[in-house]
């Protein structure tokens, strides 16, 4: 799972180990194509050290359709040169700013305001050019090898969106996964930025690894929006400005325009484009 950042794609995730014939690593993002490519194949391979004969293994990063990372596509094909990719996308404007917020009051990112995220990272809007990132996957991979899902139809329909991922990977989709509609990684204003910190640290390490192991699978993301509970608030956060929202519309049009084409959909349907 390609991305994109801010789509759900921890929900998913959780919902898509649940499968028995998918083995998925208990740390969800490896990001070894993108930010970890120089720790080498054997390092990437460990990641999946529990795997146990599941007919689909796989992964979740979504740093792999951050522009910066503009290799990424190259390196899957090189490495697994028939790799089913799913990607989720979202209404650009709202993924953007929950790209901001998630980065900002989580104290991943020092941006004074959503204004300041457009001027200086090239994931806070490149990474809701959609098309843009499924044209550079093409260069390498058939479009049967790709599969593009709206996460507004995961919101509205998750059982029939299930379904069409576990079609696309050949397996049963009568499975029904039981974590469907449990919301995990809600963007939150943190209370104590040092303790996040803490808790981002250890939700990275090998001892969260080894405990995971101890947890029902079903559990998992309760007891980590549980955790999230405790660290931050939702109250108080920022909303988008009309002017901003304006100039969003505008600045992700044509980019629209041609995903809908790719995907034969008219997305006014389900984001708010005009």
């Amino acid at each position: 799972m390609i991305g994109a950042a801010r789509s759900a794609t921890t929900s998913i995730y959780h919902c898509l180990i649940e499968h028995p014939d998918i083995f998925m690593p208990v740390m969800k993002e490896p990001n070894f194509f993108s930010k970890n490519w120089d720790r080498g194949v054997t390092w990437y391979q460990s990641y999946f050290s529990d795997y146990s004969d599941e007919k689909m293994i796989g992964e979740a990063s979504v740093t792999y359709t951050f522009p910066q990372y503009e290799k990424t596509p190259q390196r899957i094909k090189q490495i697994i040169p028939d790799a089913r990719l799913i990607y989720i996308v979202r209404d650009p404007i709202k993924r953007s700013f929950s790209h901001y917020l998630y980065y900002r009051y989580y104290g991943l990112a020092k941006w004074d305001s959503f204004k300041h995220a457009m001027q200086v990272s090239p994931d806070c809007l490149g990474a809701s050019l959609y098309f843009e990132r499924i044209d550079a996957y093409l260069t390498y991979f058939d479009p049967e090898n790709l599969l593009v899902l709206i996460y507004e139809d995961y919101v509205s329909k998750p059982t029939k969106f299930f379904q069409e991922i576990f079609r696309f990977l050949e397996l049963d989709d009568g499975f029904v996964p039981k974590n469907i509609g449990v919301k995990t990684n809600v963007s939150f204003k943190s209370r104590d930025e040092l303790l996040y910190k803490i808790y981002r640290r250890f939700s990275i390490s090998k001892m969260r690894r080894w405990l995971e192991h101890f947890v029902p699978q079903n559990l998992r993301p309760l007891i980590r929006n549980k955790i999230y509970l405790v660290l931050g608030s939702q109250q108080d956060l920022p909303t988008l400005s009309q002017k901003e929202e304006r100039y969003l519309e505008e600045y992700f049009r044509s980019d629209i325009e041609k995903l809908e084409s790719f995907l034969k959909r008219d997305l006014g349907e389900v984001w708010r484009i005009t």
